[in-house]
């Protein structure tokens, strides 16, 4: 090959052109790269990982190489890098350019370690794991199994809520992928504890609020032996729900789910994603990403360059669905590949779907400069920020993806011409004046002139007004709560100076200690700079300290018909304030309050003036309440009637008593014939106080529950028991039946079977009674069994018949080889013993035995008088012997039939011995007869091995003989080109050995055999 990368060949390509060079200035070359060393190596720098979707793979630096390139992924990316950066899996192929433009090429894979990244939080280690106790640890679910028994024995409530179903008790939680995004989970309880049942409830995620809610079925009460099924809608395929399962009104029980189309992989569809987004950002730019077409997926992995935020979380971030589809991205600095996988429980993440983004920043805009004058303070930038100082200004704007546009502008402001004519002082009321103006009031103001420049020229001063201030504060009534009062000036500066009315000096403190009624003058003088200033306040305060009148006393006397009553109050002036005390700590605030303890009541009272006066009387009570005991006797059978007594020394009380079914009366000892509470209400009519008590009256009017029981009697019994039970102590039983029968006794034995009667009495007189009808007892059956009971070869199967003498009997046989049968008269097929067991409809058993005898011995076979025809000795007599000695022999063979024995051969071939005994058991035997009188001419040097090969020529079934009757090891054919076609080393040697050759083609071959450790060859001819 001619080129013109050799460097002494460079310089005349460019000077003549690369085709006249060669043509005309050298001679006729090629370069055959197979010479040049090129080396084209590949290694993965780092894989695609889940926190950062983009891999490195790098060309291996070599002395050799001049150029990379690569391609990959079906010609879907090139690049000249001799390291590249990808976020796709698969191969990339590097092509390697060296001297003289020969290359070499490699290929490397680029791995994906993501497939097996433990991104969500664990699935169940198997469908049948138990339910969590609360939705925070429930593991995630492929498949809800179906038919599979759980229950909630034991199990706590936890926060989450039925909304709008009720509340939890025992809820158990269940996490699964939704299959589709709709479907319906049915659910069935057995065993409950109340037959409530369970209820159920779908929520989106673990917040245990309303709107996390899907669906729920509430169940009912009494809803336990029917299904309940929940429906949900609008799921989101993928994504993963939590199911609580939880007992109706806290019933437990156990519970499986008979069906489900909610949980398990989405249905497969075809899904094409892709990212819609812009390419290029600027730093720090916020954008929208969506997701197209996006595949089924639990969750989303978003990854990006360095510095990345989606929806302001840092790269890797992971979003559930329905999040995770449109995200909003803030770019950093960097640029690279915006990446989005598929993450799904019970399969690998997806592959990254991705896009190429970079960044760029926006120049500053330089706005013109602007001179300002000091009074048109504040300058207005372009952008409305306000300035009033010279200096170089910038403003950020933020473009349509969020970024940073700077825009930049001078400012220079011209410095105001000010005269300060410092602080002008005035009382408060004055004004001053200057260039014409008055100025009335305190502040800081500039007198405006215009300068050359056109700007203001101001003269500035401060204008202050002292304005002290005269106000008493603090001014009341002096009485018992106020015996002094604090007279105080209000906030102000200047020298304070109070006064009487006849200008006496009393203080110079801001404050004023009074406590006797009068009037009081405060004077405030204020003196700054030469000037005074002065203001002055009255007051005028009294006195009231006069204390209240009072007066108290008891209405009447507490007893339990007036258990309490209102002290009563008299005062004939307003009062501020009452409190009482009296006994048991007794103290109120009202002013007559009600009281209900006998003892001294003191009254306290405050007049409106703060003073205070008091008043003393005395409760007296009369609360004596009648003693009694009460007794009764017990309601029986013989005693339906009874007095109820009381035991009491208060004389003329009255009686009062009441008790069940509306009973009332007025008497001592009233009678009574019910059961049940009674109680008595006993009064003092002198003051109403009563004592009230109760007693229970019982009774045993209890009827036995008589109940006889005929104890089940076994198969052939005689005699037949009774027992009989009344569920009481000390019950009398008495008995009559058939033929006058009279007895007495819990339990009874008879043998005649009929009607009995028993009448049940207790120590009460209760009595009741009940009839039995006594069955008699069921009988065994009997069996007869009649068949064949000896199989042989030709017998092969014995039938056999079962009979019994009860009709409708059922039959079961056993046997050997795991015989059964439910036949009256089955086949038995082996021999052996058999049993059979016959059940009555009383079920009633009878067990017989059967025993099938078999003479099933074939003959043991055995053929005398060789298997080899010679020229010498053309004839064979074959001789058949068998053990039995009793068999028929039957002869087959070349043109042969026959029952001879022994009989005569002189035809080589295969002969076959039939031996039949009279049982119909057979056996056969083969002999393969031999002609060595056909064998073709044979090398003399070839039998000095003492080694016999015939026929040969043969058509295949060929016999090689060692005459000596030396064992023969090993053997093989080979072609006569010296290929070996097969080798056979035998086990044991043998003397005579047999090969069938018959699907050999026909041919010369040389036929090689192993005797003493040496081998001998034939030739052998096989013909068609």
């Amino acid at each position: 090959m001619q080129n013109c990368l050799m460097p002494a060949r460079l310089l005349c390509c460019l000077f003549f052109g690369a085709a006249t060079f060669y043509l005309n200035y050298l001679p006729a070359q090629t370069v055959d790269c197979d010479t040049v060393l090129v080396v084209a190596q590949a290694t993965v720098v780092k894989p695609i990982t889940c926190d950062d979707p983009v891999g490195t793979l790098a060309g291996v630096e070599h002395p050799s190489a001049l150029k990379y390139h690569w391609s990959g992924n079906v010609g879907q990316f090139t690049s000249d890098n001799r390291v590249i950066s990808r976020p796709e899996r698969g191969n990339y192929r590097l092509t390697v350019t060296g001297n003289y433009g020969c290359t070499a090429t490699t290929s490397i894979t680029m791995p994906d370690d993501c497939l097996d990244y433990p991104l969500l939080p664990p699935p169940c280690p198997n469908p049948w794991e138990m339910p969590a106790e609360n939705c925070e640890e429930a593991c995630v679910r492929q498949f809800l199994p179906t038919n599979y028994l759980f229950n909630n024995f034991g199990a706590l409530p936890s926060p989450a809520q039925f909304w709008p179903c009720g509340i939890s008790h025992n809820d158990q939680w269940f996490a699964f992928v939704a299959r589709s995004t709709g479907g319906k989970i049915t659910a069935q309880a057995q065993n409950c504890e109340t037959e409530n049942g369970i209820q159920l409830n779908l929520y989106s995620d673990c917040s245990y609020s309303q709107n996390s809610l899907v669906a729920c079925n509430g169940g009912m009460l009494g809803g336990a032996p029917g299904e309940i099924t929940l429906v949900a809608t609008d799921l989101i395929p993928g994504k993963v729900y939590f199911l609580m399962v939880d007992g109706f009104e806290g019933d437990q029980c156990e519970y499986y789910f008979p069906a489900d189309s909610l949980s398990g992989e989405p249905n497969p569809m075809t899904h094409h994603p892709g990212l819609l987004g812009p390419n290029n950002f600027c730093p720090g730019a916020t954008v929208n990403f969506t997701l197209d077409d996006p595949p089924f997926a639990t969750a989303f992995l978003w990854t990006g360059p360095p510095g990345t935020l989606f929806n302001g979380l840092p790269s890797p971030a992971l979003f559930y669905v329905p999040d995770g589809i449109d995200v909003t991205i803030t770019l950093g600095a960097d640029t690279g590949f915006i990446c989005v996988r598929a993450i799904n429980y019970f399969k690998p993440p997806s592959a990254p779907i991705f896009i190429d983004v970079s960044a760029a920043l926006i120049p500053a805009t330089v706005l013109p400069e602007a001179t300002i004058c000091q009074e048109d303070l504040p300058y207005v930038l372009p952008w409305g920020d306000y300035v009033v100082t010279s200096g170089i200004y910038e403003y950020t704007y933020a473009n349509y993806q969020n970024c940073d546009s700077l825009v930049r502008q001078k400012v220079t402001v011209l410095p105001p011409i000010v005269r300060p004519l410092g602080n002008i002082i005035r009382c408060a009321g004055e004004c001053f004046e200057i260039g014409g103006a008055q100025y009335c009031d305190p502040g800081s103001y500039a007198h405006v002139l215009t300068s050359a420049a056109g700007c203001d020229s101001m003269v500035v001063f401060n204008l202050v007004f002292l304005n002290p201030i005269a106000q008493i504060n603090g001014a009341a009534e002096l009485t018992c709560t106020n015996p002094q009062i604090t007279l105080s000036s209000a906030s102000t500066v200047g020298l304070f100076r109070w006064e009487n009315p006849n200008g006496e000096l009393l203080g110079t403190f801001p404050q004023l200690q009074v406590t006797s009624p009068g009037a009081y003058i405060l004077n405030v003088i204020l003196t700054v700079g030469g000037t005074i200033c002065t203001a002055s306040d009255t007051a005028v305060l009294s006195q009231d300290n006069m204390p209240p009148m009072v007066a108290v006393h008891a209405p009447g006397i507490i007893t339990c018909d007036l258990p309490e009553f209102k002290m009563q109050l008299t005062a004939p002036q307003t009062l501020a304030s009452v409190f009482w005390t009296g006994p048991n700590g007794f103290q109120s605030n009202e002013m007559e309050p009600l009281v209900s303890e006998p003892g001294m009541y003191t009254a306290v009272v405050t007049g409106m003036n703060g003073c205070t006066a008091s008043a003393t009387a005395v409760v007296e009570a009369d609360l004596e309440a009648p003693e009694f005991t009460l007794s009764v006797d017990m309601l029986d059978c013989t005693q339906p009637q009874t007095a109820l007594q009381v035991q009491t020394l208060f004389q003329n009380g009255l009686y009062e008593w009441t008790g069940p079914n509306g009973f009332a009366a007025n008497e001592p000892q009233p009678l009574v014939s019910d059961t049940g509470k009674y109680i008595l209400r006993l009064i003092n009519p002198m003051n109403g106080c009563f004592t009230e008590d109760s007693i229970r009256v019982f009774a045993n009017f209890t009827i036995p529950g008589v109940d006889v029981v005929q104890q089940a009697p076994e198969c052939g019994d005689t005699l037949l028991l009774l027992d009989a039970n009344a569920g009481l102590p000390d019950v009398v039983f008495n008995w009559v039946g058939p033929n006058q029968f009279i007895a007495q006794g819990q339990h009874l034995e008879v043998t005649v079977p009929g009607w009995y009667i028993l009448k049940a009495e207790t120590p009460t007189g209760c009595h009741s009674q009940i009839s039995i009808l006594v069955v008699p007892a069921p009988q065994n059956p009997v069996v007869s069994i009649s068949g064949i009971n000896r199989i042989d070869c030709t017998i092969t199967l014995a039938p056999v018949l079962a009979e019994a003498d009860i009709p409708g009997c059922t039959f079961n046989w056993t046997g050997p080889g795991g015989f059964s049968s439910t036949l009256a008269d089955p086949v038995l097929p082996l021999p052996g013993v058999y049993e059979l067991t016959v059940t009555s409809p009383d079920n009633c058993t009878a067990v017989a035995g059967f025993q099938v005898e078999a003479d099933t011995m074939a003959p043991v076979l055995s053929i005398s008088g060789g298997n080899v025809l010679t020229c010498e000795n053309p004839v064979l007599s074959l001789l058949a012997a068998s053990v039995p000695p009793n068999a028929l022999f039957t002869w087959t063979g070349p043109s042969l039939m026959t029952t001879a024995n022994p009989v005569t051969i002189s035809q080589a071939g295969s002969y076959g011995l039939l031996a039949s005994l009279p049982n119909g058991c057979f056996a056969t035997a083969t002999v393969e007869v031999v002609d060595s009188c056909l064998v073709s001419a044979v090398d003399p040097k070839e039998t000095l091995t003492g080694i016999l090969v015939y026929p040969n020529a043969s058509t295949g079934l060929v016999f090689v003989q060692s005459l000596d009757q030396t064992p023969i090891t090993a053997w093989s054919i080979a072609g006569f080109d010296g290929r070996l076609l097969q080798q056979v080393e035998l086990e044991s040697g043998t003397a005579l050995l047999r090969l069938d050759l018959r699907e050999w083609p026909a041919g010369a071959y040389r036929l090689q055999l192993r005797i003493r450790e040496q081998w001998f060859a034939k030739t052998l001819i096989l013909m068609e």
